[in-house]
């Protein structure tokens, strides 16, 4: 009876040994197949999670993140300015200036940025902090070839995000030379992002004209020379804004006159956030209008549509949604005003 207790007492010890062996083999094996795991991310994965723990303010995880994102991509400007955020929100500045400045260094990154986050809220009176946004001295060589510069313009405040789009027009001043235009779709007084448009003469220099939006517009987002659609021998300009309800404008362009204005109809779609010339599509001899709407993320009720108009008269061209309907019943956008004459 003794020695089978001793058996008994043995057996159970070895199972209890190997249970443990297993357990800890099992806990093993975990911890290599997350190692494994987590090389297997890639650097735009751990900058993604790193993203979200910055958003949730728990800035050890993002900084442990930005970390493995570096050791496979270890010259990222938007990392290296991400570390920054991080660590000015822990509350260390000397390590968010060192990181900061790895980020300016690099001359990839907007440093504007820096106004904005509000984390850099308690270093903005910090000496450094001014040194880190671009200066005069950034711009004096903006191309990696060497080139000559023939004209240069330069937008009216920061922020506006001038030169969103820039686009030849045309001879509008009649001097043999094409012009251009150029956009700045959040332009607006105190944060009112309007928009505005800008033709410029390339054989002057000159501001020939402007134009802008509503509060809310974005007027810019899109911008192209569309031809001569109003008749009178002068190319004319496009522009709209898909942040608000949806607006596009034909401008005439000898003097930035609205020849005509168009809005949406609808809240599902982004009326405006593509704009183009269409060529002469109904054959009256003037060119006419494309205007793209795609549909707003998350929608499902429609997969976006293209508008085409008419330059002359502004009507919306026959097949497209809503054509030859009432203002009141059209699918698509509702409005054509002629607001000046041609």
């Amino acid at each position: 009876m003794r020695a089978y207790r001793i058996v008994a007492c043995i057996f159970q010890r070895a199972i209890t040994a190997a249970v443990s062996f297993g357990l800890l083999w099992i806990a093993a094996g975990g911890l290599l197949a997350a190692s494994a795991h987590a090389k297997q991310r890639s650097a735009a994965a751990w900058r993604a999670q790193g993203t979200a723990e910055l958003r949730l303010h728990r800035f050890d995880g993002a900084i442990a993140a930005f970390q493995h994102s570096l050791e496979l991509q270890p010259d990222s400007p938007r990392v290296f300015y991400s570390m920054g955020v991080a660590y000015a929100g822990n509350h260390d500045p000397v390590r968010a200036f060192e990181w900061l400045e790895r980020a300016s260094a690099t001359h990839r990154f907007d440093m504007t940025e820096i106004t904005e986050e509000a984390n850099f809220a308690a270093l903005r009176a910090d000496p450094r902090f001014a040194k880190l946004l671009p200066g005069a001295a950034d711009f004096e060589h903006p191309f990696v070839e060497d080139v000559k510069i023939i004209r240069e313009w330069r937008g009216e405040a920061s922020g506006d995000q001038f030169g969103w789009i820039a686009r030849k027009v045309g001879d509008v001043d009649g001097d043999g030379v094409t012009d251009i235009v150029v956009s700045a779709p959040t332009h607006g007084e105190r944060g009112s992002k309007t928009g505005r448009v800008y033709v410029y003469s390339v054989g002057s220099g000159r501001l020939l004209w402007t134009a802008d939006g509503r509060p809310g517009d974005e007027l810019g987002t899109g911008v192209e020379g569309v031809g001569d659609t109003n008749g009178d021998g002068i190319p004319d300009v496009a522009a709209s804004g898909p942040a608000g309800s949806g607006v596009a404008y034909i401008y005439s362009g000898r003097n930035g006159r609205v020849l005509h204005a168009f809005r949406s109809g609808r809240t599902d779609e982004l009326f405006g956030n593509h704009i183009s010339g269409a060529g002469d599509v109904d054959g009256d001899g003037n060119s006419d209008l494309i205007v793209g709407a795609p549909g707003k993320e998350g929608e499902a009720k429609t997969a976006g549509h293209a508008y085409i108009y008419s330059g002359r008269d502004g009507a919306l061209h026959p097949g497209q949604p809503g054509a030859g309907l009432p203002a009141r019943d059209r699918a698509g956008p509702a409005e054509s005003t002629r607001l000046a004459a041609r």
